[in-house]
């Protein structure tokens, strides 16, 4: 099959919602940058959000921003949620889902989409994302948080990106999300269910998104985040496991900065990757803790 002939759907939903106003300024970033894509067919993009937003309108030039494009309410307010609804109103044979908090390259769609059709063996196919490359802050939390599936070149991989990556449609209808306190675990639970019925996934390295980025309380969230999930999908159910599982990460994170610290660290970057490679342990232990205190929330989140 020709990429031409290929079916698109693009299911952009927000995951981080801060407490404030909705302004969808993220949501017409993304949009514009899908205008962009230089895929040779149209493809329909769905914007979903919660109704709770529903009295905050979007701007009425946000639906010119790109063909084809709509924007759909869904009467939940996690992100898992409303991406398995955006994935009951698409139309095409491949789904890619994308948080508005993110702006892909150009060749973006196109460079999956080609994945997608040089490997039929593949029912998915996650491209990279990192933070930008500005700043040695940036550089190194893409080496921390976003290169945990990056083995520096494109290959078929063991896990797929909830974000960032295009799905089969059939693969996404038949393996909604599971209920879960934070998208971490949502993603992680429906991950594991789908590899353990024989589905297989590509990475792509060369198709990148760019991931907004905040200060170190954006870090510590999405390292609490990153610690409750690995508890709940270990099943650890004490907290003096907390220590060794602490110590376990911080031992991955040491490898992959031994593997991939040329293709992401300038020699100037070392001192505060050093720092922060021990910093968010803390928030991770934080994340634990709640998880195995079975927290009905963890406090103080943004992720929904």
């Amino acid at each position: 099959m020709e990429i031409a002939e290929t079916s698109l759907s693009v299911v952009v939903v927000s995951d981080f919602e801060p407490a404030s106003q909705k302004s969808w300024r993220d949501e017409i970033r993304l949009l514009r940058a899908l205008a962009k894509q230089d895929l040779p067919q149209p493809f329909e993009v769905i914007v979903v959000e919660s109704r709770v937003h529903r009295n905050e309108p979007a701007p009425p030039g946000m639906y010119k921003t790109v063909p084809n494009m709509r924007l759909e309410y869904c009467d939940a307010n996690t992100s898992a949620a409303m991406k398995d609804h955006g994935v009951t109103l698409a139309t095409g044979d491949w789904i890619a889902v994308i948080e508005a908090d993110c702006t892909p390259e150009p060749d973006w769609l196109r460079l999956l989409l080609e994945a997608a059709i040089r490997h039929p063996e593949v029912d998915a196919v996650s491209g990279r994302t990192n933070y930008g490359e500005e700043t040695s802050y940036k550089r190194v939390l893409n080496l921390l948080d976003r290169s945990f599936d990056d083995s520096g070149k494109s290959r078929e991989c063991f896990s797929v990106s909830n974000n960032g990556a295009i799905y089969r449609a059939t693969l996404l209808s038949a393996f909604p999300y599971q209920d879960a306190i934070t998208p971490f675990l949502s993603a992680r639970l429906r991950n594991r269910k789908m590899k353990q019925c024989g589905h297989r996934f590509y990475f792509e390295r060369a198709a990148l998104i760019r991931h907004e980025v905040g200060g170190l309380s954006f870090i510590h969230d999405y390292r609490m985040n990153r610690g409750y999930t690995q508890m709940k999908i270990e099943n650890e159910q004490s907290i003096r496991r907390i220590p060794a599982r602490v110590t376990k990460n911080l031992g991955n994170d040491l490898r992959r900065y031994r593997r991939l610290a040329r293709l992401y660290l300038r020699w100037w970057d070392w001192p505060l990757g050093a720092l922060l490679i021990f910093w968010v342990r803390i928030p991770e232990a934080i994340g634990m803790y709640f998880a195995v205190r079975n927290a009905p929330a963890l406090p103080g989140t943004a992720y929904r």
